[in-house]
């Protein structure tokens, strides 16, 4: 809504709104929109305040006042269809305030002129309508009365009607006009305030002060004409963006502290409560330079808080970091959203925080104020297992017949509270098992699913199939986990209440998981138990026996419908793996394979696909607590049963059998036709295959030799083919289970509704405590933990494949699994020589060090004798090997002490000490080298032998070679006798 104010309205050949200027207003309500409620919305958005004329800009007709809330109605009701946008143009006149305020009585001219321009059409001034002279032929009209009036019944009408009264009623008006007066005396002082204000030096506009003192404030509410209107009450509905106001009550210190932080926080500002008592509440801007504050008082003999001081700016500038953003404040405001969506994660709820608020809120602000969040709209773990009794009773009243069984645990019960801890809890709605019972065969499915809730725990479930061979969840119960003790115990109540006597005609599908399989054999020992072929090949897998070729043999094993078939299939299988053949040796074939399976349940099922189907649609279920995991259950199986009937009778009307059993009978119809069937009789016919195979039919006694027919109830290709020989409709020997007539009956029960949590009966029964079994360790996981044979394969990049799934082999140890990286033996051995090279490495270094410092003595005593410097000659020097080469080098060039730091030995490298004094002793010999050299005496260093090597140790001892010590003058060679060492190695 674009509303033009400050302005006036021009009529005439090209109508137009003179100055002023736009306020636009947005999400603006149609419904209950009315001349007043604009009048609210310009005083307090815009400021515009005094008496205020509305019109619309009419094409051809120019400017049409608005007289009545029905015409701005239908005016912004037509034009939400197209554009949705609003253009109202506004003259405001202060004619009724001076009148008011300063007793300024006008004329009905001066009145007009505040209004209007003159130089309207044929220059005359315009009525006070805002249009032309033919007012009654535009689309809205100030009318309204039946018959044509006078002009004079105009002016009387004018002058004697309020157009308000006819809205707000006769009672209504005078107190409408009390609050007209009391407006116009709050502008009139403000405008005093501005004027003094402007005057003065210091700004205290912003300054709101109540007075201190009883009786002042008692002054305020006197009676009689000056009394004024008690200044509003906070509304708590209006926390998410608060207005504070001077005189504002409010019902407590936390109501209005909590206004008081989001009032800032809203605004990027912070604060700090300075001072706080049982009586009074003060608020202050933290930075300096700022004087914002606020103060409130609590009022004596009401307990009602009032603001009786307010600064309403600050004067420091906006933030972004604002410390005043708690992760409280944010989970006490976003608790509607953490309701709405649950899974809401963590990034998406934080953006949503800074984006509205314009803060900065951290990762770790985000998570806890999230988590504060999820606990106060699950509430405490403790309260929702103290709802369960009423709870249960609420079920059994609202669905009788239901069974609702909770179990607590044995033996305990606390010392304090007398209360008993809870265990297990099974529901069975009686709609469900009516309808169960009524047209679904007789085979379900087992299986259990972690609940990630606060407690913990397995959900087990029982699933049937339904005609359509969907599957139909029967009932379910929330355990410690998965064992002996608890699938028994859910197996027997099931039996119950399905009335299970003739337990061989059953059949039970689940996977081996831990306690089914003990239960099963001791709560119905005589039913058939298929397992999973998708668990029975993971296992398959985990034993080493993996690749496609054997996942393909394992399967035509499972599919084989006839014991010779299945022979075939193994002998192929044995071709492949022998040892893979003698693994499935040890499982019973009735448990996995069709060719052994039993024919009461007409069902072929290999896998377990209606229990996992029925644990991917509560996900979410599964993360709440005790009371909202069987709402939630409740409500899916609730509304499955009444969509399922709602499409059966709407969609399937023309059918005769459900779609997915139609839709399998036409897949047989066409291998039919390639088959060729030969007449014995009328019942008894001999089926050929294209491949070689034949089978025998007999149509009377529904049977085929290759038992598809038996096991299933819907006639297989052989069949088929026979039955048409024989002049029949396929479509008259499909088992009735499968018809749409056995569906309805399936779905025609129901769950009944259930009351709200404020409507339960309170039963007197004393809650139990939470369960102590918990939930795991760490973080909670999202997905499932997918088996060997169920991880992806990567992208292929480029012309390289994946190496996903093929079995690799170690170069080092020949064995299969790991490769030579991996290789634990390498690893030993790696360690091993390491540990043993170390030991090796500190023994040598000992031994450098004793024979280091032997020929630091021997060349002391020649620097002594001779007191000059020696050099060795290269290529002499190059004559001996590793150790005893350095030390001869740095001995012969250097006649400063030499230290074990400055050796280093093989495969160690220097340390930044050992660099810089290497560098030092490099420039060293530099300046020695450029030095002149002193005369060396031979003859008093030609009998200093060379130092012993005993850290080598070889059985054979090695002549250590001649040191050649050259003049430098007269570059004469002289030769030393070296000493023999005890040993000599290149590796020393």
């Amino acid at each position: 809504m674009r509303c033009y104010i400050w302005g006036k309205c021009i009529n005439g050949p090209d109508a137009h709104y003179e100055g002023g200027e736009i306020c636009v207003f947005d999400y603006v309500e149609v419904t209950g929109i009315s001349l007043f409620e604009m009048d609210r919305m310009l005083e307090n958005e815009a400021r515009v305040y005094g008496d205020k004329r509305y019109h619309i800009l009419v094409e051809e007709y120019g400017f049409r006042r608005l007289w009545h809330d029905k015409e701005l109605y239908a005016y912004c009701a037509d034009y939400l269809d197209y554009g949705r946008r609003v253009d109202l143009y506004i003259e405001v006149s202060f004619a009724e305030i001076l009148r008011l305020q300063m007793g300024y009585d006008y004329e009905e001219d001066d009145y007009d002129d505040d209004y209007v321009l003159e130089g309207g059409i044929n220059g005359e001034s315009e009525e006070h309508n805002g249009c032309n002279s033919d007012a009654s032929s535009g689309e809205f009209s100030g009318k309204d009365s039946d018959y044509e009036m006078e002009e004079e019944d105009d002016d009387d009408y004018e002058d004697n009607v309020d157009q308000n009264v006819e809205w707000l009623g006769i009672e209504n008006q005078v107190e409408e006009e009390r609050k007209m007066i009391a407006k116009g005396k709050m502008i009139a002082a403000a405008q005093r305030d501005i004027g003094s204000d402007s005057e003065s030096d210091v700004d205290n506009s912003d300054v709101d002060a109540a007075p201190d003192s009883e009786s002042d404030f008692e002054s305020l509410h006197g009676s009689g004409d000056e009394q004024c209107r008690k200044p509003p009450m906070f509304n708590p509905k209006d926390m998410h963006n608060p207005k504070i106001k001077l005189k504002q009550y409010f019902s407590n210190f936390k109501e209005f502290k909590e206004a008081v932080r989001t009032w800032n926080i809203k605004r990027g500002r912070p604060f700090k409560f300075v001072k706080h008592d049982k009586v009074k509440v003060m608020a202050k801007c933290p930075r300096e330079g700022c004087d914002w504050y606020i103060y409130a008082r609590k009022l004596s003999g009401e307990g009602s808080v009032q603001v009786r001081t307010f600064q309403k700016k600050h004067k420091c500038g906006f933030s972004y970091h604002n410390e005043s953003v708690r992760s409280s404040w944010v989970a006490k405001n976003y608790c509607e959203t953490v309701r709405e969506n649950p899974r809401l994660d963590l990034k998406s709820f934080t953006n949503k925080v800074m984006k509205e608020n314009k803060c900065f809120l951290s990762k770790y602000q985000g998570y806890r104020a999230k988590r504060a969040a999820t606990k106060i709209v699950q509430g405490d773990e403790t309260d929702h297992y103290k709802k369960l009794p009423d709870y249960i009773n609420e079920i059994k009243r609202s669905n009788p017949g239901t069974t609702v069984i909770m179990k607590v645990v044995d033996g305990y019960c606390d010392a304090v509270t007398r209360q008993q801890k809870f265990q297990r809890l099974y529901m069975c709605f009686s709609g469900v098992k009516q309808g169960f019972l009524a047209a679904c065969r007789p085979i379900f499915g087992l299986d259990g699913t972690f609940l990630k809730g606060p407690a913990g725990g397995v959900l087990l479930t029982a699933v049937g199939v339904d005609p359509n061979n969907g599957f139909y969840p029967i009932a379910y119960a929330a355990t410690e986990g998965e064992t002996k003790d608890s699938w028994m115990w859910f197996l027997t109540l099931l039996r119950e209440d399905l009335q299970i006597e003739r337990d061989y005609e059953w059949t039970i599908m689940s996977d081996k998981q831990k306690g089914i399989i003990q239960a099963c054999e001791a709560v119905f020992p005589n039913c058939d138990h298929r397992f999973c072929v998708k668990h029975l090949h993971s296992n398959f897998s985990v034993a080493g026996f993996k690749g496609t070729t054997l996942r393909r043999a394992l399967w035509k094993a499972a599919k084989a419908t006839t014991l010779a078939k299945f022979s075939t299939k193994m002998r192929e299988l044995a071709e492949i793996d022998i040892e893979a053949a003698k693994w499935l040796g040890t499982k019973q074939p009735i448990e996995w394979t069709r060719s052994h399976f039993r024919t009461f349940s007409k069902c072929d099922m290999l896998l377990n696909n209606i229990c996992e189907s029925f644990n991917s649609k509560i996900l979410h279920a599964r993360e709440e607590h005790i009371v909202g995991l069987m709402e939630s259950l409740r409500h899916y199986v609730m509304t499955r049963l009444q969509q399922n009937r709602d499409m059966a009778k709407s969609k399937w009307k023309k059918l005769k059998f459900c779609p997915r059993i139609m839709k399998r009978v036409k897949k047989n119809m066409d291998m039919a036709t390639q088959c060729f069937p030969i007449k014995s009789n009328d019942d008894d016919y001999e089926v050929g295959c294209p491949y070689g195979e034949t089978y025998c039919v007999n149509i009377k006694e529904r049977m085929c030799t290759c038992r598809k027919w038996d096991l299933t109830g819907i006639p297989c290709s052989h069949a088929i083919s026979a039955i048409w020989i024989a002049r029949k409709d396929p479509m008259d020997f499909i088992d009735q289970c499968y018809s749409v007539e056995a569906y309805l009956k399936c779905y025609a029960n129901c769950i009944l509704p259930v009351n709200g949590e404020h409507d339960w009966t309170h039963t007197h029964v004393t809650p139990p405590l939470p369960p102590t079994y918990g939930r795991a360790p760490g973080r909670p996981k999202k997905l499932r933990k997918k088996g060997e044979d169920e991880i992806q394969q990567k992208k292929e990049k480029g012309n390289k494949m994946s190496r996903v799934g093929q079995v690799i082999k170690c170069n080092y140890c020949g064995e299969k699994g790991h490769n030579k990286r991996s290789c634990n033996i390498r690893k030993e051995q790696l360690e091993n020589a390491a540990t043993e090279g170390t030991q090796a490495t500190h023994s040598a270094s000992q031994q450098v060090g004793s024979c280091t410092e032997l020929f630091e003595i021997s060349l002391n005593e020649a620097s002594s004798q001779t007191g000059a410097d020696t050099t060795v000659d290269n290529q002499c020097v190059n004559t001996c090997s590793g150790p005893a080469k350095t030390i001869a080098r740095k001995g012969a060039k250097r006649t400063s002490v030499l230290s074990l730091e400055n050796i280093v030995l093989p495969n160690q490298r220097k340390t930044k000490a050992q660099r810089s004094q290497r560098q030092n002793m490099a420039s060293t010999e530099d300046i020695i080298s450029s030095a002149p050299t002193p005369e060396l005496n031979l003859h008093q260093v030609s009998n200093i032998p060379l130092p012993q090597m005993p850290y080598m140790s070889q059985p054979d001892p090695v002549q250590v070679p001649n040191f050649h010590i050259r003049d430098t003058k007269s570059c004469t060679i002289t030769n030393i006798t070296g000493g023999q060492s005890a040993g000599g190695s290149s590796n020393g």
